[in-house]
């Protein structure tokens, strides 16, 4: 119904922070079809990063009033990421894997989760670096189910940025 109402006046420019939030896949990807229509038909439209990862062909992204940085997701993705991630399923968690795994030289993040029998733990760290067969180490390799590597969001992407302006700002 907001959406609806907020184009009844056919508005150049729409706002619309996590349009599919709480949406059954079916009204979610036909929400992604309308907003991709928008565009098609020369609208600008403001969303969240996730969808906004997902939908647009051209991103500026905005902080303190200013745009920071424009292109696409998968370019601002690629130039400004500093990181890589693993994502690690393991047969078994010890309470201090974390602080273990934070030890590691470009390891710049580590989280843990699990549910019910599955144990999976996020590991970002500086890329370039040859890490794998540390984190295995300390994972031992008969504990890992699988080990992936995904590409960085456009949101840690986007924070890969801000830290870097807050740096050359305060400099």
């Amino acid at each position: 119904m907001h959406i609806a109402r907020g184009l009844l006046t056919d508005p150049k420019i729409l706002f619309m922070d996590e349009p599919t939030i709480g949406l059954d896949p079916l009204g979610a990807r036909e929400v992604r079809q309308l907003i991709s229509e928008l565009c098609r038909e020369g609208k600008t439209i403001f969303l969240n990063m996730l969808e906004a990862d997902e939908l647009c062909s051209k991103l500026s992204l905005i902080d303190k009033g200013n745009i920071i940085v424009e292109g696409s997701s998968s370019e601002i993705k690629q130039k400004f990421s500093k990181i890589e991630i693993f994502k690690i399923i393991l047969k078994k968690i010890r309470a201090n894997i974390s602080s273990e795994l934070n030890k590691i030289k470009g390891i710049k993040r580590v989280t843990s989760s699990s549910d019910g029998p599955i144990h999976k733990i996020t590991v970002s760290l500086a890329p370039g670096l040859e890490n794998k067969n540390q984190i295995k180490k300390v994972l031992g390799d008969e504990n890992i189910e699988s080990i992936t590597m995904r590409e960085p969001t456009l949101e840690e992407a986007y924070l890969s940025i801000i830290r870097q302006n807050n740096n050359d700002t305060s400099a």
